[in-house]
Protein backbone atom coordinates (compact mmCIF):
# COMPACT_ATOMS: atom_id res chain seq x y z
CA UNK A 1 0.00 0.00 0.00
CA UNK A 2 1.21 3.62 -1.19
CA UNK A 3 0.35 6.94 -0.45
CA UNK A 4 -0.77 9.07 -3.44
CA UNK A 5 -1.04 12.62 -3.90
CA UNK A 6 -4.73 13.47 -5.08
CA UNK A 7 -6.20 17.10 -5.08
CA UNK A 8 -5.58 19.82 -2.83
CA UNK A 9 -7.45 17.93 -0.23
CA UNK A 10 -5.03 15.38 0.80
CA UNK A 11 -3.60 12.33 -0.88
CA UNK A 12 -5.40 8.93 -1.07
CA UNK A 13 -4.03 5.04 -0.83
CA UNK A 14 -2.98 3.10 -3.49
CA UNK A 15 -3.26 -0.53 -4.10
CA UNK A 16 -1.32 -2.86 -6.74
CA UNK A 17 -3.96 -5.20 -7.37
CA UNK A 18 -1.51 -8.24 -6.66
CA UNK A 19 -1.53 -7.94 -2.63
CA UNK A 20 -2.17 -5.05 -1.00
CA UNK A 21 -4.83 -4.62 1.48
CA UNK A 22 -6.06 -3.02 4.55
CA UNK A 23 -7.43 -4.84 7.47
CA UNK A 24 -9.51 -3.51 10.49
CA UNK A 25 -8.59 -5.05 13.62
CA UNK A 26 -12.87 -5.79 13.94
CA UNK A 27 -15.98 -5.57 12.02
CA UNK A 28 -17.25 -1.92 11.67
CA UNK A 29 -20.12 -1.83 9.71
CA UNK A 30 -23.31 -2.25 11.86
CA UNK A 31 -24.74 -6.09 11.90
CA UNK A 32 -28.22 -7.37 13.84
CA UNK A 33 -30.26 -6.03 11.13
CA UNK A 34 -29.08 -2.80 11.82
CA UNK A 35 -29.33 -0.16 9.04
CA UNK A 36 -25.70 1.28 7.75
CA UNK A 37 -24.35 3.62 4.97
CA UNK A 38 -21.05 3.15 3.72
CA UNK A 39 -19.49 5.80 1.19
CA UNK A 40 -16.14 5.37 -0.78
CA UNK A 41 -13.99 7.28 -3.02
CA UNK A 42 -12.19 4.99 -5.83
CA UNK A 43 -10.07 5.63 -9.00
CA UNK A 44 -9.68 1.64 -10.91
CA UNK A 45 -6.55 2.09 -12.35
CA UNK A 46 -7.54 -1.86 -13.93
CA UNK A 47 -10.07 -4.61 -13.55
CA UNK A 48 -8.44 -8.19 -14.24
CA UNK A 49 -9.35 -10.38 -16.59
CA UNK A 50 -12.15 -12.81 -15.64
CA UNK A 51 -11.51 -11.89 -12.04
CA UNK A 52 -13.38 -10.36 -8.79
CA UNK A 53 -11.65 -7.25 -7.30
CA UNK A 54 -12.57 -5.95 -4.09
CA UNK A 55 -13.05 -1.96 -3.13
CA UNK A 56 -14.32 -2.74 0.82
CA UNK A 57 -15.84 -6.26 2.41
CA UNK A 58 -16.85 -7.12 5.85
CA UNK A 59 -17.53 -10.78 6.38
CA UNK A 60 -20.59 -12.20 5.08
CA UNK A 61 -22.75 -10.33 3.03
CA UNK A 62 -21.04 -7.55 2.53
CA UNK A 63 -18.82 -5.66 -0.47
CA UNK A 64 -18.34 -3.19 -3.09
CA UNK A 65 -16.80 -4.95 -6.08
CA UNK A 66 -16.34 -6.15 -9.37
CA UNK A 67 -17.93 -9.15 -10.88
CA UNK A 68 -16.03 -11.73 -13.01
CA UNK A 69 -18.46 -10.00 -15.73
CA UNK A 70 -16.78 -6.66 -15.11
CA UNK A 71 -20.35 -5.12 -13.40
CA UNK A 72 -20.53 -3.39 -10.17
CA UNK A 73 -21.80 -5.59 -7.60
CA UNK A 74 -22.56 -5.38 -3.85
CA UNK A 75 -23.51 -7.74 -0.89
CA UNK A 76 -24.20 -10.47 -3.61
CA UNK A 77 -26.26 -8.70 -5.47
CA UNK A 78 -25.38 -7.55 -9.36
CA UNK A 79 -26.30 -4.01 -10.34
CA UNK A 80 -26.61 -4.52 -14.14
CA UNK A 81 -24.04 -1.05 -14.47
CA UNK A 82 -20.32 -1.61 -15.31
CA UNK A 83 -17.30 -0.95 -12.81
CA UNK A 84 -16.01 2.74 -14.39
CA UNK A 85 -13.12 2.11 -15.99
CA UNK A 86 -12.75 5.74 -17.18
CA UNK A 87 -9.08 6.24 -14.92
CA UNK A 88 -11.85 9.24 -12.80
CA UNK A 89 -12.74 9.37 -9.28
CA UNK A 90 -16.21 7.87 -8.23
CA UNK A 91 -18.28 7.55 -5.32
CA UNK A 92 -19.80 4.53 -4.62
CA UNK A 93 -22.15 4.51 -1.22
CA UNK A 94 -24.64 1.41 -0.46
CA UNK A 95 -27.57 2.24 2.28
CA UNK A 96 -29.26 -0.89 4.28
CA UNK A 97 -32.42 0.41 5.73
CA UNK A 98 -34.28 -2.76 7.57
CA UNK A 99 -36.46 -3.54 5.02
CA UNK A 100 -34.69 -2.13 1.42
CA UNK A 101 -30.63 -1.86 0.09
CA UNK A 102 -29.81 0.95 -2.18
CA UNK A 103 -26.56 1.87 -4.14
CA UNK A 104 -25.65 4.96 -5.72
CA UNK A 105 -22.90 5.95 -7.79
CA UNK A 106 -21.63 9.39 -7.81
CA UNK A 107 -24.71 9.97 -5.72
CA UNK A 108 -26.76 8.92 -8.14
CA UNK A 109 -29.34 6.09 -7.28
CA UNK A 110 -28.71 3.47 -9.59
CA UNK A 111 -29.93 0.02 -7.50
CA UNK A 112 -32.21 -0.82 -5.37
CA UNK A 113 -33.03 -4.53 -4.25
CA UNK A 114 -36.65 -4.20 -3.02
CA UNK A 115 -36.30 -6.37 -0.39
CA UNK A 116 -34.49 -7.36 2.66
CA UNK A 117 -30.49 -7.71 2.41
CA UNK A 118 -28.62 -9.95 5.80
CA UNK A 119 -26.54 -8.29 7.70
CA UNK A 120 -22.47 -8.44 7.36
CA UNK A 121 -21.97 -11.46 9.61
CA UNK A 122 -18.55 -13.40 9.89
CA UNK A 123 -18.11 -16.36 7.39
CA UNK A 124 -19.14 -19.28 9.21
CA UNK A 125 -16.78 -21.77 7.24
CA UNK A 126 -13.65 -19.29 8.28
CA UNK A 127 -14.35 -16.53 10.60
CA UNK A 128 -13.72 -13.47 8.74
CA UNK A 129 -15.67 -10.49 9.88
CA UNK A 130 -12.97 -7.95 9.81
CA UNK A 131 -13.60 -4.84 7.69
CA UNK A 132 -11.23 -5.35 4.35
CA UNK A 133 -10.49 -2.19 2.31
CA UNK A 134 -9.16 -3.23 -1.34
CA UNK A 135 -9.78 -7.09 -0.91
CA UNK A 136 -12.48 -9.73 -0.33
CA UNK A 137 -13.17 -10.75 2.78
CA UNK A 138 -10.24 -12.55 3.67
CA UNK A 139 -8.14 -10.09 2.84
CA UNK A 140 -6.38 -12.69 0.61
CA UNK A 141 -8.08 -12.34 -3.08
CA UNK A 142 -9.55 -10.26 -5.44
CA UNK A 143 -7.24 -7.14 -5.13
CA UNK A 144 -8.21 -3.84 -6.24
CA UNK A 145 -6.20 -2.09 -8.29
CA UNK A 146 -6.15 1.91 -7.97
CA UNK A 147 -6.29 4.41 -5.44
CA UNK A 148 -8.85 4.87 -2.55
CA UNK A 149 -10.06 7.81 -0.87
CA UNK A 150 -12.40 8.78 1.96
CA UNK A 151 -14.45 6.13 3.67
CA UNK A 152 -17.13 6.87 5.64
CA UNK A 153 -19.19 4.47 7.51
CA UNK A 154 -22.45 5.74 9.40
CA UNK A 155 -24.72 3.65 11.70
CA UNK A 156 -27.62 4.80 10.18
CA UNK A 157 -29.40 5.31 6.29
CA UNK A 158 -28.41 8.18 4.78
CA UNK A 159 -31.35 9.55 2.53
CA UNK A 160 -29.97 10.69 -0.92
CA UNK A 161 -29.34 14.76 -0.50
CA UNK A 162 -27.17 13.71 2.71
CA UNK A 163 -25.10 11.39 0.33
CA UNK A 164 -25.11 14.01 -2.15
CA UNK A 165 -24.70 17.03 0.42
CA UNK A 166 -21.05 15.74 1.88
CA UNK A 167 -20.16 14.50 -1.27
CA UNK A 168 -17.35 16.16 -2.72
CA UNK A 169 -15.61 17.66 0.83
CA UNK A 170 -13.81 15.95 3.52
CA UNK A 171 -16.20 16.26 6.77
CA UNK A 172 -14.58 16.16 10.41
CA UNK A 173 -17.19 15.52 12.34
CA UNK A 174 -17.48 12.18 14.05
CA UNK A 175 -21.04 12.33 15.74
CA UNK A 176 -24.67 12.25 13.79
CA UNK A 177 -24.13 8.15 13.32
CA UNK A 178 -20.77 8.19 11.75
CA UNK A 179 -18.72 5.44 13.11
CA UNK A 180 -15.51 5.52 10.97
CA UNK A 181 -14.41 8.58 8.57
CA UNK A 182 -11.35 8.17 6.98
CA UNK A 183 -9.45 10.77 4.82
CA UNK A 184 -6.12 8.52 4.61
CA UNK A 185 -4.11 11.71 3.93
CA UNK A 186 -1.28 10.50 6.80
CA UNK A 187 2.28 9.22 5.17
CA UNK A 188 4.64 10.63 2.88
CA UNK A 189 3.33 11.45 -0.73
CA UNK A 190 5.01 8.48 -2.97
CA UNK A 191 5.64 6.46 0.10
CA UNK A 192 5.37 2.66 0.41
CA UNK A 193 4.04 1.13 3.72
CA UNK A 194 3.46 -3.10 4.68
CA UNK A 195 1.08 -4.61 1.80
CA UNK A 196 -0.84 -5.76 5.06
CA UNK A 197 -1.76 -2.49 6.75
CA UNK A 198 -4.33 -2.25 10.11
CA UNK A 199 -6.21 0.32 11.23
CA UNK A 200 -8.33 0.67 14.13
Amino acid sequence: VSISSKSQQGASLNFDGIDDNITSTNGIIPVNNSPYSVSIWAQCLSIPQSQKASLISQGNNFDISIDYQGNLTSGNNVTGISFPTDGNWHNYTVVRTQTDYYFYLDGNLIFTKGSYQASPLPNPSNGFGNLIIGADESGSINFFHGNIDELRIWDKALSQSEITNNLFCEIHETGNGLLANYHFNQGIANGSYAQNYLIN
